[in-house]
């Protein structure tokens, strides 16, 4: 039997102008949320000094039900209206299948 397969995700976020540190605390306060769920194993918010308006997230999930979890969750869905609001366009979202790191 195989185990599952790990689902990661480097989604990039562009702010509106002058927007990007709300944005950037916006996510980092949802990191909460993720630390409590069982199913996501990295949850990783950061910014880029190459690009003033960036905003990246880096997530990973043990497998499709933890991100279908994730998804799902109370917290996520009613901070996504909030997110859509500090946003230059729509977010630039690169499916990862992760093979190896430290910590998972």
């Amino acid at each position: 039997m195989n185990a599952p397969q790990r689902i990661g995700m480097l989604i990039k976020f562009t702010a509106q102008r002058g927007q990007r540190d709300a944005l950037a605390e916006h996510l980092a306060s949802l990191v909460e949320v993720a630390q409590a769920e069982v199913g996501t194993q990295v949850y990783l918010v950061s910014t880029s000094p190459a690009e003033p308006d960036a905003v990246y997230l880096i997530e990973v999930y043990a497998d499709a039900g933890g991100l279908e979890r994730h998804n799902a969750g109370e917290k996520i869905i009613s901070a996504k209206g909030k997110t859509e609001t500090l946003l230059a366009g729509p977010p630039q979202v690169v499916p990862l299948s992760p093979l190896a790191g430290k910590g998972l």
